[in-house]
């Protein structure tokens, strides 16, 4: 079959299964071999997927995606995050409200909105009173506004595999969006919590050490990534390691910290990303698809915009988007080899805001149910911080990356 029709097949049937709530491993797993069968003969099938399964970008892939979430869930057993959480608690109400979300988001997992909503639930609504609804917003949005700068997070990691290149250069690329986010949920939130009481010198009793003493092992991330730009294998390791020495935890907290790592549905998506990559490539659909949009005279900047956004509006995942688009863009985000700055954040851009927006993303749902908030009123505060966002992201794109 045509690799462009069998393409758009499987993607329909990725889309159909998402919303039916078949798991999300599941879905793309059968989505990718559907993609496969249709384009393939069996020779091929096979060869394809053993070289996606067991090339050495896959076991890069595997290695990064299981360091990165047993180093979260580590810090979560040693306690680590309680200490931001007290000192960031001693504060300021407002700041706390707005940014401990943020700090709980630095640690990458599924449905994570969950757990900075209950640490705030009081916080919310006793203490300032502001609803469930914007307690919903709030907590969501501002757990999120690290995703396109924060090593961690899967879809970096996913991306630097996909484009060969390190995860700080795909941050080079897509840091704009950060700060469009951190900006558009402001402009919305600060005027919902400005008749709410207490001031910023309100706090007499700052405890900076607790922040201190739990904010080290991400400045370590950040340094080693950021600063030096070790591979993030290494940089995890290195990381793990020194977490591991100065909290030692016990048995049980490796027990459980591996655990989480080695969820086996994870596992399974990580193996279908790059089983779906090889296919893609091998496929030629990338190249068809390019030359249909030049033939049908579309703006590929809006081609980079739309893709990545019809995923993620159907996925909700913000690896899943890249996962499933970028192999198709490859041609368009690295021509000749070499990354394009600008069509990087398009596509992260536009797979972004769609995540945030989707009624399907784990963490509003969770945390929507948690709150017994209106989805309707919930709603008109984070399209407004959405639009805020790609109306400010557009501009900070174009001023440092183009």
């Amino acid at each position: 079959m045509d690799p462009l029709i069998s393409l758009v097949v499987s993607l329909l049937a990725l889309f159909i299964l998402v919303f039916r709530k078949v798991d999300i491993s599941y879905s793309l797993t059968i989505s990718t071999f559907l993609f496969g069968v249709l384009v393939f003969n069996i020779k091929d099938l096979i060869e394809n997927t053993c070289h996606g399964l067991f090339s050495f970008s896959t076991l890069r892939l595997f290695l990064a995606f299981i360091l990165a979430f047993y180093f979260a869930a580590l810090l979560r057993n040693v306690g680590v995050m309680d200490k931001i959480v007290k000192g960031m608690s001693s504060i300021n109400k407002k700041f706390t409200a707005i940014f401990l979300p943020s700090i709980v988001g630095l640690i990458p997992m599924p449905g994570g909105a969950l757990v900075s909503a209950v640490m705030l639930k009081d916080l919310y609504l006793n203490d300032l009173e502001i609803g469930g609804e914007k307690a919903t917003f709030i907590n969501f949005w501002f757990r999120h506004i690290w995703v396109t700068v924060w090593p961690l997070y899967q879809s970096l990691i996913v991306a630097s595999i996909l484009l060969n290149v390190k995860v700080w250069q795909v941050i080079s690329c897509t840091y704009p969006i950060s700060l469009a986010t951190i900006v558009g949920g402001l402009l919305v939130v600060l005027p919902l919590l400005k008749n709410t009481g207490e001031n910023l010198d309100e706090k007499s009793n700052r405890d900076f050490k607790a922040i201190a003493e739990g904010f080290w092992p991400f400045l370590v991330v950040i340094v080693l990534v950021l600063g030096l730009r070790l591979d993030i294998v290494y940089s995890l390791v290195i990381v793990v390691v020194l977490t591991s020495l100065v909290y030692r935890p016990n048995k049980s907290k490796i027990k459980s910290s591996l655990k989480f790592a080695f969820n086996p549905k994870i596992l399974l998506i990580i193996a279908m990303v790059m089983i779906y990559k090889e296919y893609v490539m091998n496929s030629g659909v990338n190249l068809k698809l390019y030359s249909l949009a030049i033939s049908l005279g579309l703006p590929i900047y809006l081609v980079l915009f739309l893709i990545p956004f019809i995923i993620g509006l159907a996925t909700s995942g913000e690896f899943v988007f890249v996962a499933m688009s970028f192999p198709v863009l490859i041609n368009i985000l690295a021509p000749g080899g070499s990354i394009d700055p600008f069509s990087i954040f398009i596509a992260y851009l536009g797979g972004v805001l769609s995540v945030l927006i989707t009624p399907i993303h784990l963490c509003l749902a969770l945390t929507l149910k948690y709150f017994n908030a209106k989805t309707s009123i919930t709603y008109r505060y984070i399209l407004l911080s959405m639009i805020f966002s790609l109306i400010l992201g557009l501009p900070l794109g174009l001023l440092f990356l183009k």
